[in-house]
């Protein structure tokens, strides 16, 4: 068992902190296109991967609309979100290559495969449809599975309770960015995060008796 049995996020304020969340965080994954370099005098000649990639990005983000159905009731719902696209050499070629970044945020009992596996069932697609586009996957990916919740755990017990008793409040609510709280997780560690969770306390075992005494 690990010595650290649960964790606490918290971040300095000149005010209270009134409540505690939960996080989800991402899974990303890199998209490149390959396409033909020729002079853009003779477009036709070549394959313009920037094209592809434009016909791509309208199909990943098709998939917020099966997304928009998981809803967890802390984090809402799932999302995919292009952040990043590089693509091209030069003014007067037709581009060989293009790439998009992908944020994937995850929720609660997602598995990051899956959510990678969703990208590849699109990208399936278009390499087997009829503009047959040359687009893979790069890996290795950043796969973090989301956090669990932590609602039901001592430490959120306690979290909450401080809360009510310094600030009056103490209610459960999910946040969508990221923080550390999915390594730990994965350590069998429950957490909850007070603040943005701009640092981090671990709390050992013993020190558990002295907060609930």
């Amino acid at each position: 068992m690990s010595r650290f049995q649960c964790a606490r996020f918290a971040k300095r304020s000149s005010r209270y902190i009134a409540s505690f969340c939960l996080a989800r965080l991402s899974g990303g994954a890199t998209v490149e296109v390959e396409g033909v370099p020729a002079h853009s005098s003779k477009p036709h000649l070549g394959v313009n991967a920037i094209t592809g990639m434009a016909k791509v990005i309208l199909a990943l983000d098709k998939i917020n609309e099966t997304l928009s159905q998981r809803v967890h009731p802390l984090v809402s719902r799932p999302t995919l979100t292009i952040t990043l696209i590089e693509g091209g050499t030069e003014l007067a070629t037709v581009p060989p290559s293009c790439r998009v970044w992908i944020d994937r945020r995850l929720i609660p009992r997602e598995r990051p495969a899956d959510a990678l596996q969703e990208v590849e069932n699109i990208l399936e697609g278009l390499r087997q449809g009829p503009d047959k586009i040359n687009v893979r996957s790069l890996l290795p990916a950043l796969e973090e599975p989301a956090p669990p919740s932590a609602e039901a755990t001592k430490i959120a017990a306690v979290a909450a309770k401080a809360c009510a008793e310094v600030a009056g409040t103490g209610q459960h609510r999910g946040v969508p960015y990221g923080t550390d709280a999915s390594q730990l997780s994965l350590g069998g560690i429950p957490c909850v995060i007070l603040g943005l969770g701009a640092s981090i306390r671990l709390i050992p075992p013993a020190s558990m008796s002295k907060l609930t005494s």
